[in-house]
């Protein structure tokens, strides 16, 4: 038999433990209670990931993700000068899912976006289907597993990043004009196989027409018979001449991997023109360079254009970001014609430090008929 002072006991001790219990569950609700769930709008703004060489900045906003790299720590990027800083990459934001305590993000890498100037070319859309990154965001953090220099752990940035915010500030910008931008147009082409200077590329210029109100870089020509996701041949602009609202490109072959630049100079090839929208500029952007009088013409032996000397001054312009530095080279380039088409073209490499210097031009094709000729710079 249990005495009543153990039955006594016995009941205190159930007691306290569903007291125990029952406390226990209100501090760990309590607990869930205080701790906030995260949401969509929680990984949106900039973070850091600092290196041994310097740090990341990743900005996430709108629909995208854009990663920055500085090559030096605790330095001001403003101040940081082109080589020292990279783009780095850009991701297209496709799904957010909230899973508990953590946001996963599934992201696809914008080839556009990351790969600028001399590093783009026209891609098929289908190529980068498959080039999905999952990152994950969870207290104050995003994890970046993608497979390159970029990845770690990105901390929330308590600082501001106006040179990165200006930056995306362009971008934004881009992708507006492109929604409305009319395709560029080809207005004339010319294969010119005897422009060799001693060497064995195939040389051919086209004047294309820009309609819209931006100004384009670095475009590619596309050549096609019947299916353009099939090409005959792709055409990185080699020279990229601009007057006015057309463009005159000029752009080099290599014989040993195209062969006979003649061949897609036939009527059933057709030509598309791609550029990269990141690569637009808009009024007030431009780099100003000026060529002084017509310039000299002193002709070889035979009548052909041996050299031209022009009188040069340029100018920064105002389109460079804080930090950069501009290129020290620019090309002056001279296009001749007869009746307004095409009949030859020269172009020289020079540096921005004899900026006033006269310029001699002595890469020049074969010509002695012409009536006119034209310089630009770029």
């Amino acid at each position: 038999m249990i005495s009543e002072r153990n039955k006594v006991r016995i009941k205190v001790a159930v007691i306290t433990i569903v007291m125990t219990a029952t406390l226990c569950c209100l501090v760990t609700s309590c607990f869930r209670l205080g701790r906030k769930k995260p949401s969509e709008d929680d990984i949106y703004g900039w973070y850091e990931l600092k290196i041994d060489k310097g740090h990341y900045v990743m900005s996430v906003q709108d629909d995208y993700i854009d990663i920055f790299f500085f090559n030096k720590d605790n330095e001001n990027e403003e101040t940081m000068s082109f080589p020292e800083r990279d783009i780095g990459y850009s991701y297209k934001i496709c799904d957010i899912e909230v899973k508990g305590s953590r946001v996963i993000i599934n992201a696809l890498d914008d080839y556009d976006r990351t790969e600028q100037g001399y590093a783009w070319h026209w891609t098929l859309s289908e190529e980068l289907n498959d080039n999905y990154d999952e990152l994950e965001y969870s207290n104050n953090s995003i994890i970046n597993r993608y497979p390159n220099s970029s990845r770690g752990t990105y901390k929330r940035s308590e600082r501001e990043h106006p040179l990165c915010e200006k930056l995306l500030e362009d971008r934004k910008r881009c992708v507006e004009a492109a929604k409305t931008a009319k395709p560029l147009e080809l207005e004339e082409i010319k294969y010119l196989p005897e422009a060799k200077f001693g060497r064995d590329d195939i040389y051919f210029v086209a004047k294309i027409t820009n309609p819209n109100p931006f100004r384009v870089y670095m475009p590619e020509l596309l050549f096609y018979r019947s299916d353009k996701l099939n090409p005959l041949e792709t055409a990185r602009v080699e020279r990229f001449i601009e007057a006015e609202s057309t463009s005159i490109v000029v752009i080099k072959f290599y014989d040993e991997s195209h062969g006979s630049g003649s061949d897609i100079f036939r009527d059933s090839v057709k030509c598309e023109i791609n550029y990269n929208i990141y690569l637009i500029r808009f009024p007030g952007q431009e780099n100003t360079y000026e060529v002084f009088g017509p310039g000299k013409v002193t002709l070889d032996d035979n009548g052909y254009v041996k050299n031209i000397q022009v009188e040069t001054m340029c100018t920064y312009g105002n389109d460079r970001q804080p930090g950069d530095v501009m290129s020290e080279e620019f090309n002056v380039s001279i296009i001749f014609y007869k009746d307004d088409e095409i009949v030859g073209f020269g172009f020289g490499e020079f540096n921005f430090l004899s900026e006033t210097k006269s310029k001699g031009i002595r890469h020049i094709t074969p010509v002695a008929d012409y009536d006119r000729y034209e310089v630009y710079y770029s």
